[in-house]
């Protein structure tokens, strides 16, 4: 019954991104929505507002050579970097 308890409990919470083929959130997507949240947030704070163009241009750079998963990623990790910057004020 602990055990059952344990596993409820370290399973992450955070927002998911994918969706398997069946329809269903699927843990490969949970862990890769986790990483690229961690990601952006350890980029914004080294580099504060420029890291979103950052992440930008590491994104067309690996669309420039053709990679596309690679390129994915960093445009997911621009886009939350986007989130966490918040709506712009004029």
């Amino acid at each position: 019954m602990l055990a059952d308890s344990i596993a409820v409990v370290s399973r992450p919470a955070a927002p998911m991104s994918r969706k398997s083929v069946s329809g269903r959130w699927n843990e490969e997507s949970v862990m890769q929505a986790v990483e690229i949240h961690d990601h952006a947030r350890r980029l914004f704070e080294s580099m504060g507002p420029k890291a979103i163009a950052e992440a930008a241009r590491k994104a067309s750079e690996l669309e420039a050579r053709g990679e596309k998963s690679d390129a994915q990623d960093w445009r997911r990790i621009e886009a939350a970097l986007a989130g966490m910057r918040g709506p712009r004020s004029k």
